[in-house]
């Protein structure tokens, strides 16, 4: 059963601006420790944090929580699998509620163009 359905949208220069006037600061409060390390490496560095963040604000969008009550985004890390598949490892206060929710899968998806990264989440859990 589909329990919940969020998108997001960022601009990458927006998050480019702010990644220039606030370096690896901004990583470290919008990513988990192994994103901000996967992020700086690459030469597209703001666009990946663009992606990621973009993913993690549709996350909790489908959740109904948006970040507050101890959810945070360096809780939410995105990971692939072998073939590229993006996928989150959840940790802290946000993989309790998923669990307590009852949420068993969650699909997730990344675009991303010159000008803006999108990401969508559908959870899918227990009946209510």
């Amino acid at each position: 059963m589909i329990r919940g359905i969020g998108t997001d949208i960022v601009s990458v220069e927006r998050m480019a601006r702010s990644y220039a006037r606030f370096g690896e600061r901004l990583c470290r409060r919008l990513v988990h420790a192994s994103e901000c390390r996967d992020c700086l490496k690459r030469p597209d560095a703001a666009a990946c944090l663009a992606r990621r963040f973009a993913a993690k604000e549709a996350l909790v969008k489908a959740l109904g929580t948006g970040f507050r009550a101890g959810i945070r985004p360096t809780d939410i890390a995105v990971t692939h699998d072998e073939l590229g598949k993006p996928a989150f490892s959840l940790h802290g206060e946000v993989a309790h509620l998923v669990e307590r929710q009852g949420i068993h899968t969650i699909h997730l998806s990344i675009a991303d163009e010159r000008e803006f990264a999108v990401a969508f989440v559908v959870l899918e859990g227990n009946a209510f």
